[in-house]
């Protein structure tokens, strides 16, 4: 729980000092409008961001892909056996 307290707590002061902008002159009022907007959008290209990083910097591990495939042809006679594969 601590995790969506903090969550919260930083959802809670953006949202004071987006209720803070509209009261003053400092941004224009179109801008003000359109930052949650932009901070969505924000949002969501560094996590598509972090996600295309991750698929670029994905490690292999050829021994454990052995096993499965194992894993795999050891259950494919095991169904055989049982009539579930009639087509092999």
């Amino acid at each position: 729980m601590k995790r969506i307290h903090g969550v919260l707590s930083g959802v809670a002061v953006a949202l004071v000092a987006w209720v803070a902008l509209l009261g003053s002159d400092v941004i224009d009022r179109p801008l003000v409008f359109a930052l949650p907007f932009i901070a969505i959008v924000s949002y969501g290209l560094f996590n598509l961001g972090i996600v295309v990083h991750k698929v670029f910097n994905f490690k292999t591990y050829p021994s454990e892909q052995k096993s499965l495939l194992e894993d795999i042809l050891r259950a494919k006679e095991a169904l055989k056996g049982k009539g579930v594969f009639d087509d092999e």
